[in-house]
């Protein structure tokens, strides 16, 4: 009945800043001029198994505005990466990847994963321009 997250690993700053390709997993964003220097976080998510003891994991891929410090926090853009197998035992209620009394929401899906964001991902802390953030997600797009 949680989400864990690992420590962040910072990629270096994306070249192609204004239309994002992860072919790792295959989807993309398009982020605005203010975004330029963004930065992918790869990390990792955490489910508990409902019906069994155990925990699962997958690919948490985060988005970090160039603006973002220790002091003041921007609003982050997490994508959760599913395999298929696993993303149903999440609609089945079988794994739980939140302790919040809603579900991840299902953004997407290509031919290997299915992609969401996590529940009260944003609105929940006081992040700069999560209102932005949720613009941003708006445009992500699945690459089969």
């Amino acid at each position: 009945l949680y989400q864990k997250y690992s420590a962040p690993t910072v990629a270096p700053q994306v070249a192609d800043w204004k239309n994002c390709t992860n072919n790792e997993y295959g989807f993309a964003l398009t982020f605005p001029e203010s975004w330029k220097g963004y930065s992918m976080i790869k990390k990792t998510w955490t489910g508990q198994k409902l019906e069994e003891s155990g925990t699962v994991t997958g690919a948490l891929v985060v988005f970090r505005n160039p603006h973002w410090t220790e002091i003041k926090h921007w609003q982050d853009i997490p994508v959760m990466v599913f395999t298929k197998d696993i993303w149903k035992l999440v609609e089945q209620e079988k794994i739980a990847v939140s302790a919040a009394p809603i579900g991840p929401q299902k953004i997407g899906e290509n031919n290997l994963y299915v992609f969401v964001t996590p529940p009260r991902w944003y609105g929940f802390t006081d992040d700069v321009d999560w209102q932005g953030a949720v613009e941003i997600i708006k445009t992500f797009k699945e690459i089969p």
